[in-house]
């Protein structure tokens, strides 16, 4: 069996940026702009556990 070089199940980054964008997502109502789109990535990103990865 042939193992790719850069499968995206074995970067921890591709996994994080699911949790954040299903974060993203949940929010309603949506963002408005692009500055509170911003502040509540910096907010979901500063609260994630690092125990998750």
């Amino acid at each position: 069996m042939s193992w790719p070089p850069n499968s995206p199940d074995l970067n921890p980054m591709e996994h994080m940026w699911d949790v954040m964008e299903r974060q993203l997502r949940a929010q309603t109502p949506p963002c408005p702009n692009i500055s509170t789109l911003h502040d509540l990535f910096l907010d979901i990103w500063y609260n994630l556990s690092p125990v998750m990865y």
